[in-house]
């Protein structure tokens, strides 16, 4: 019953420190599609 309180708590933490950094795309369906579309290397690089 309390699961999906931590669980968007962790997901709302993981936006809020990756935003500045990469815009956050912790979803990788929805970012790396794109990315592969517009070259965007970063998107695989040190992975």
């Amino acid at each position: 019953v309390l699961a999906p309180l931590p669980i968007g708590f962790a997901v709302f933490m993981v936006h809020l420190a990756t935003i500045p950094l990469t815009g956050t795309g912790i979803n990788p369906a929805r970012s790396f599609g794109p990315a592969v579309i517009y070259n965007h290397h970063e998107a695989w690089h040190n992975h």
